[in-house]
């Protein structure tokens, strides 16, 4: 049986149809959502584990084990590195404000410059304070954290018993456009964990290079930070490079700039080759699908606007032949 003919605007309905339950499901169901994403983005490292013969709880327990320790790690990494920040330039910031004197002394008139630094002074020390009430506030969302968490495994504990049971209810055509997507999302994951390799092996090089002592710790979690699309290191960059810029120390800001230009130059060309050799989709088509995504299904859209697009690209390509998609020549 087929859901599909060859008129496009079946396709179409098909395809806006999903978009609106999807718009549905991240306005009230927003957990549940993230629930399936992170299980289909685990579920390809559970099978890894399965073909050598591991059992399939204990092979659960350990991919969820090591993807939660990684986000503590990263969150943890954050919260401390953005305090850290905070209260050096708080606590030093009197030394700061008295190398603006001679300017408060010439434009006096113009502007109270001791007032504006007060002002920032102030504004430092609250947010300094604040950030603890933000890291208890982080805290009480840990039940969210944790349902969401308990949904993800408890679907990839059952993934072939809900895949069977889906099945039951899909026309074949509509099987598999769904298989492909699937498939062609694993493709993803791995290409995205091998950018991700060597985004870390490159900058811990460079911050060793440029002498900061935790070098692999901050290569690792740049690393990490590379898989968050469009932003990315820049979370952590930019911070790092204006606070080196206050510090007067610019040789290693001018470093740590040409270090996150050349990862992203080696990151976009290594990008390209992979995605257009193994997916043949365009590098530009993903981040207009991302953009969209972002617009019409909020943060929720980062991760879903991808599936849909392979979806869809399966779904309108003659024959289901995922290659005459949109891609890049």
């Amino acid at each position: 049986m087929q859901v599909f003919n060859n008129s496009i605007r079946s396709k179409v309905i098909f395809l806006g149809i999903i978009i609106l339950f999807l718009k549905v499901c991240s306005i009230y169901f927003g957990h549940l959502l993230f629930a399936i994403f992170i299980s289909l983005l685990l579920q390809p490292f559970i099978e890894i584990l399965r073909k050598l013969n591991v059992n399939k709880t204990t092979a659960i327990v350990l991919v969820y084990s090591i993807f939660i320790l990684l986000m503590f790690f990263v969150i943890k990494f954050l919260v401390s590195y953005v305090y850290e920040v905070v209260v050096n330039l708080s606590n030093d910031f009197s030394y700061y404000a008295s190398n603006f004197q001679i300017l408060n002394e010439k434009f006096n008139n113009a502007i109270n410059l001791g007032n504006v630094i007060n002002y920032i002074k102030v504004t430092l020390d609250m947010f300094k304070d604040k950030i603890l009430n933000l890291v208890l506030t982080a805290l009480n969302s840990f039940a969210n954290v944790f349902l969401i968490i308990l949904i993800s495994f408890i679907i990839n504990y059952d993934f072939e018993k809900i895949k069977e049971y889906l099945k039951t209810f899909m026309p074949d055509d509509l099987q598999i456009a769904f298989y492909k997507t699937y498939i062609y999302l694993k493709s993803m994951i791995f290409i995205q964990l091998q950018l991700v390799v060597i985004s870390l092996f490159f900058m811990t090089v460079c911050f060793h290079l440029l002498g900061f002592k935790e070098a692999f710790l901050y290569g690792f979690f740049c690393g990490v930070l590379d898989i968050l699309p469009i932003l990315g290191p820049a979370l952590f960059f930019i911070p790092l490079i204006i606070y080196k810029f206050i510090l007067n120390e610019k040789i290693l800001a001018i470093g740590l700039i040409l270090t996150y230009v050349i990862n992203i130059m080696i990151r976009q060309i290594l990008e390209v080759k992979l995605i257009n050799m193994k997916l043949k989709i365009s590098p530009l088509a993903i981040i207009l699908v991302l953009y969209f995504g972002w617009i019409i299904f909020g943060w929720i859209g980062i991760f879903v606007s991808p599936i849909l697009y392979l979806l869809s690209l399966e779904i309108f390509t003659k024959d289901n032949l995922f290659s005459k998609g949109v891609y890049s020549k």
